[in-house]
């Protein structure tokens, strides 16, 4: 049973339900937010301590963002009108790319999370007793493979949206996103030798090359998450020991969905306050604004 409870000046959900607190305290969830009859949005959530930290990409990578974020603050942060119309530009360019894509993000490549393993206490082989997670590398090379812990699927059931229908559409979403950001990706790039002229200008900052280089970023790691997002579920049909997704569905989540209406900006408030998922609401806030657009 959902119920409101009131600190002060400020509402939380609580329930008794003991699925719920497991959903609360998953350090590796999907969660499915349904948008309308026809559309979802994923969210992967992961706890830091299961990110393939062993990777040099992935230091690589966290160094080259770190220094473009140091760049970008720069430029928020300036003074200068000119800067401040760069970041405004940005910042409505970047409102503008789909919502598909932020959803996407938020799926890391697969080689980007430690898989967890389930051991069968029957068997005994030192060389899985070792460790709990492993990377996708040390998992392939071990002889004898273990199983792999399912990802739960948190979902809500609506009149639209039961696990069959969800799962199909989860399939085309990632399918989709494989082919649109794959052709992304090369785009971008292909263009990027095109803003050289620009960084050879003392005074002006290459933007065209920075902004395409940032996308080039992002559709290569939706591009990830979709392969990622799609693996998983092809694998939900086979009975080996891939990594699958686990689907689960919360009552106190299909107690909060409205089956009558679509996805708005009150039930956004309601729905990430409960699922503890707040970091989200500024991108939900998006997917409304574009679908309203689209109307």
């Amino acid at each position: 049973m959902l119920t409101r409870k009131y600190i002060g000046n400020v509402s939380h959900f609580t329930s008794k339900n003991p699925l719920f607190e497991q959903f609360l305290s998953d350090p590796l969830k999907i969660v499915v937010v349904p948008i309308n009859a026809r559309k979802l949005f994923i969210y992967y959530k992961h706890h830091d301590s299961l990110q393939n930290k062993k990777s040099r990409i992935q230091t690589s990578e966290k160094w080259i963002v770190d220094k473009f974020s140091s760049l970008w603050l720069k430029l928020v942060n300036s003074q200068k009108s000119y800067n401040q119309r760069i970041v405004s530009w940005v910042n409505r360019t970047v409102d503008k790319i789909p919502w598909q894509e932020s959803s996407l993000l938020t799926v890391p490549g697969e080689s980007y999370i430690m898989k967890r393993l389930l051991h069968d206490p029957k068997k005994v082989n030192k060389e899985i007793n070792k460790q709990v997670h492993v990377t996708a590398k040390e998992y392939e090379n071990m002889s004898l493979k273990p199983q792999i812990q399912p990802i739960n699927l948190y979902y809500p059931t609506t009149n639209t949206w039961n696990i069959n229908s969800i799962e199909q559409e989860l399939k085309r979403f990632s399918e989709t996103g494989i082919a649109t950001y794959k052709k992304r990706t090369v785009m971008y790039l292909s263009l990027l030798p095109f803003t050289l002229p620009v960084a050879l200008l003392p005074i002006v900052p290459n933007i065209p090359g920075f902004y395409l280089a940032y996308r080039s970023y992002c559709s290569y790691k939706a591009y990830l998450g979709a392969k990622h997002l799609k693996s998983l579920l092809n694998n939900n049909g086979y009975s080996g020991n891939s990594e699958k997704t686990h689907p689960v569905e919360l009552p106190e989540y299909t107690e909060l969905i409205d089956e009558s209406s679509d996805l708005t900006e009150e039930t956004i408030d309601n729905l990430v306050e409960l699922l503890d998922i707040k970091e989200m609401r500024n991108t939900l806030l998006k997917v409304v604004r574009q679908e309203k657009a689209k109307i």
